[in-house]
């Protein structure tokens, strides 16, 4: 029997969502970018001991005119890796004050999330400190942060196996208070 649980990669337009699961699943990056239109679904398997976990991860369009339906795939969601670009604070910005909310209101309750700064192969264009990332993460109560490059790979693989390692935790010690088995959509 296989567990599956559902994360969102969030963000606004342009910061790198798509980049970061091509850089996760495939460990490529592509230099040619086009801007996701609506959703896209890909999925992979985490073995961990003698249990196979399957992450179904839904890369969400951040571009303003989505805001609206991007809640609708939210619903159910486990865990959530909430992207800004270390070169646009705004990026920041709409993260803390929109994307976070809209996390917490419509994701299961007890849903892990993860921040990344991406893009920190643009050190010499850095607009956002490291320090803001970190407070703006503490305030939240994510469950980590983390600098990441989608282009060198830096902190990916990383980012996303704790995350998905969260998550399991999570549902393993619900499982074992409940005594139940379920499978997870």
């Amino acid at each position: 029997m296989i567990t599956s649980y559902k994360i969102v990669l969030l963000g606004a337009s342009s910061v790198g969502k798509t980049s970061l699961i091509n850089q996760f699943i495939h460990h490529k990056f592509a230099q040619d970018y086009r801007g996701t239109i609506g959703a896209n679904m890909y999925g992979k398997d985490i073995r961990r001991g003698e249990k196979l976990y399957k992450f179904i991860i839904w890369d969400i369009g951040g571009n303003e005119r989505y805001d609206l339906i991007r809640n609708m795939y939210l619903n159910g969601t486990f865990g959530a890796i909430m992207v800004y670009d270390i070169t646009r604070p705004n990026t920041l910005a709409k993260l803390q004050k929109q994307i976070y909310n809209d996390f917490k209101t419509f994701s299961l309750p007890n849903a892990k999330f993860v921040i990344l700064g991406n893009k920190n192969d643009l050190t010499p264009y850095k607009k956002v400190k490291r320090e803001q990332g970190e407070r703006v993460a503490e305030q939240l109560n994510a469950d980590g942060f983390y600098e990441t490059s989608a282009k060198t790979g830096e902190h990916v693989q990383r980012a996303f196996k704790d995350l998905l390692d969260n998550i399991i935790q999570e549902n393993f010690s619900q499982k074992s208070n409940s005594g139940q088995v379920n499978i997870h959509t």
